[in-house]
């Protein structure tokens, strides 16, 4: 018989795993535009009947289910009937705009711009808007500038 001892499996900190989270959402997030284009391309090269079966509508469709996933992985505590009753009308028009702008409209404009210009071109222009995004709040919305907010937008442009 060996004396050896079992040593205990070290689970991985919070800091590790959220790193890990943020690199493959990195990762994930800049070969999307590039994915989207090989499959416009491909649908364009191989039609269905005539029409390319990889349209705006069902890759916008795909994505939006796609993205519910983790949504509800993530967040399935929070969704009561107590949570969601405390919401007031103006909270749920809010909610409603914005899920239409950033996951409707946003993604669509996206596609329209590869259909029109470079992957490397929408990817430059895009990367503009966490810096841009931070200066309008500061001016418009009157919102105190966080230093660090700013520093990691600069990283990202």
């Amino acid at each position: 018989m060996s004396n050896a001892a079992a040593e205990p499996i070290i689970a991985p900190s919070k800091f590790v795993m959220g790193a890990g989270l943020i690199w493959l959402a990195v990762i994930i997030y800049a070969a999307s535009n590039s994915i989207v284009s090989l499959l416009a391309d491909i649908g364009r090269e191989h039609p269905v009947m005539g029409r390319n079966a990889i349209t705006l509508c069902n890759l916008l469709f795909l994505g939006s289910l796609i993205s519910l996933v983790p949504m509800v992985f993530m967040f399935w505590r929070d969704w009561t009937l107590e949570n969601l009753r405390k919401l007031s009308r103006k909270d749920w028009t809010i909610l409603t705009v914005s899920a239409g702008l950033s996951s409707a409209l946003t993604p669509a404009l996206f596609f329209i711009a590869l259909d029109y210009t470079t992957v490397t071109n929408v990817v430059l222009i895009g990367r503009i808007e966490p810096p841009l995004f931070l200066l309008a709040t500061f001016f418009f919305l009157k919102e105190q500038l966080d230093p660090w907010a700013m520093a990691a937008g600069i990283v990202a442009l």
